[in-house]
């Protein structure tokens, strides 16, 4: 039995002893023995750590198993979404866009007649929401004067107001004419809630009648 001196697949020198190149690790065969089959080669250890090396396909000898028919070809259960795929919000978020670039011009046209809706609204409810006041019920007037020339006076159409209020005035046939003063100014509660009618009980209304008596 001889030893070869250099490997017979990379060519690399042959220590005295060992039975593998320490270069390729091919066998090493003596030359008595060329022609037999050679030994598998060995399969590497992997390193502690390192990614494991791919499994080669087996071509005969050992059954591969069918396939799970609970699995999809996307190895997902029947039904599943893969994974990356659209949620559902994102598709309503999607229709939604869609919708609106569909209907841009009416929904344009609603919020713009609704915007003039909510003005109207508002300016309506800045109008109404002070106290009326009638101005021919609040004053009174008084005339003197002879031959086309006299003087006339104005005043709050009350008592507390009244030039002459506890003189009487005549008409034409002489009779006494009945003072009736304007009902902004009456002492009745009834009376005073009908005329402001923004109050909300008989104290307030009574507030807004003293607010109509001060002068400055």
């Amino acid at each position: 039995m001889s030893r070869p001196k250099f490997c017979g697949k990379c060519g690399n020198p042959l220590a005295d002893s060992g039975k593998f190149c320490g270069k390729c690790g091919n066998p090493i065969v003596d030359e008595e023995n060329a022609g037999a089959a050679p030994a598998p080669a060995p399969q590497p250890v992997p390193m502690p750590g390192a990614a494991p090396s791919p499994v080669p396909e087996q071509t005969g000898g050992v059954p591969v198993p069918p396939p799970d028919p609970q699995y999809t070809p996307d190895n997902s259960f029947p039904g599943a979404q893969p994974a990356g795929g659209p949620t559902p919000a994102m598709a309503m978020g999607k229709n939604l866009g869609a919708a609106i670039a569909k209907h841009k011009v009416p929904i344009i046209i609603g919020c713009a007649a609704l915007a003039v809706i909510i003005a109207g609204i508002i300016v309506i409810l800045q109008l109404t929401k002070y106290q009326k006041i009638d101005a021919q019920k609040l004053f009174a007037f008084r005339f003197q004067g002879i031959n086309g020339s006299g003087t006339a006076v104005g005043y709050l159409n009350c008592i507390n107001a009244d030039p002459n209020a506890y003189q009487n005035d005549y008409d034409e046939d002489g009779k006494v004419i009945e003072k009736e003063y304007s009902d902004y100014f009456s002492n009745d509660s009834k009376t005073l809630l009908k005329v402001f009618d923004k109050a909300s009980d008989k104290t307030e209304a009574a507030e807004m009648k003293n607010a109509l008596l001060q002068t400055s």
